[in-house]
């Protein structure tokens, strides 16, 4: 499962949605291994959402891999950086969320209320302007290809060599809803996530 997210009309902050798209745009590709005969075997799904939600945490709970990718403010515009993502601990006050939901803590939310916590990575890239508009600055537009291989790397390495073939694309972010497909919105044909 990878998740992009960030908000799509603040400039370098929407590269989650770019991301999101481009392996969209992939789908059946030889490139990614995609084919009408792979479905339900185990390929990937791909969201993008502005924010962090509690509400991805059982989609998280049932995926065997996460990536997430997002933009960040500081550093070298267009230095693309992937990390494992470390076990945050649960909140001293409870569970109460804000409207800052970090991926650890969705991890944490998961293997909490679900009792599953996969591995996760976080993939990120050094913006260089969040002010309104949806265009991408042009180093972290240049970044996307790479954002894009690296992602697609990432849920590569999947011990029962289970491939990235077949992406979901949904605003809502949350997993459970049909998701644009290649294959005409056939709510029948969820695919397991990565």
């Amino acid at each position: 499962m990878a998740i992009g997210y960030g908000n799509p009309l603040r400039g370098d902050d929407g590269l989650g949605w770019h991301v999101a798209r481009a392996l969209d745009a992939m789908v059946g590709s030889e490139a990614v291994g995609g084919s009408e005969e792979a479905v339900g075997s185990g390929l990937a799904t791909v969201l993008a959402c502005h924010q962090l939600t509690p509400e991805l945490a059982e989609s998280i709970a049932r995926a065997r891999l996460v990536v997430f990718v997002d933009a960040r403010a500081g550093g070298m515009p267009g230095r693309v950086e992937a990390r494992p993502v470390d076990d945050e601990a649960a909140p001293a006050g409870g569970w109460a969320f804000s409207h800052h939901v970090t991926p650890a803590l969705l991890l944490a939310a998961a293997a909490y209320l679900f009792g599953s916590r996969p591995a996760a990575y976080l993939v990120t890239v050094d913006g260089a302007s969040f002010e309104c508009g949806s265009e991408l600055s042009a180093p972290v537009a240049a970044a996307v290809p790479l954002v894009v291989e690296r992602v697609r790397e990432l849920l590569g390495q999947r011990v029962d060599g289970a491939r990235l073939g077949h992406v979901r694309y949904r605003p809502g972010c949350d997993g459970r809803q049909p998701c644009s497909t290649n294959d005409g919105d056939n709510p029948g044909a969820a695919r397991a996530m990565m």
